[in-house]
């Protein structure tokens, strides 16, 4: 399941970004949020670009649930 795999680490990556940059709000130690988002904007600012990371990894995970099979 090469492909279970791929996604798996898809949403590794994205949940690590997602953790960074909350951590990264609330501490503002490591800039990426001011890096990313400057004055932001309704559209590009840190909660929508975590809801879009949650989105991401909602829908591979949807994918993986469908295309894992069952073995009897």
């Amino acid at each position: 399941m090469a492909g279970y795999r791929i996604i798996s680490i898809i949403q590794s990556l994205f949940i690590i970004i997602t953790g960074i940059s909350v951590f990264d709000f609330f501490n503002d130690v490591i800039g990426m949020n001011n890096a990313f988002f400057g004055v932001g904007s309704d559209w590009w600012n840190p909660f929508a670009f975590w809801a879009y990371c949650f989105v991401i990894v909602g829908l591979l995970q949807l994918v993986k649930g469908i295309i894992v099979q069952e073995k009897l």
